[in-house]
């Protein structure tokens, strides 16, 4: 475990075998190396233990919080897209500006 607490480690373990199930939780903290095993306590003690473990908002709410920010990435992609395509502002000229040199390869 190391620097995080064990008590919330504990609970986020238990929350995320509740959410994923038990089987697979266990299948990849078995699965964790001497390089990844840090990240499957950091996640399962702050995102799972901290974040989904507070009980203070009910299970609904993460889950849309997740869903929104999955979401989220392909909703600016087209945005910043749109927005190189007319250019940052009325003096950014095609050859000079890196945003419509990236944006000219997506056509």
């Amino acid at each position: 475990m190391g620097q995080f607490d064990e008590d919330l480690f504990l609970k986020g373990l238990e929350q995320r075998k509740a959410t994923l199930g038990a089987e697979y939780v266990q299948k990849s903290l078995d699965a964790a190396d001497e390089f990844t095993r840090p990240f499957q306590d950091a996640m399962t003690a702050w995102c799972w233990g901290f974040g989904w473990g507070d009980d203070v908002i009910d299970a609904t709410t993460p889950s849309m919080m997740n869903l929104s920010k999955i979401g989220a990435p392909s909703s600016m992609s087209s945005r910043f897209i749109t927005a190189c395509r007319r250019g940052w502002n009325a003096s950014a000229r095609p050859a000079r500006c890196w945003a419509n040199r990236v944006c000219s390869d997506t056509r």
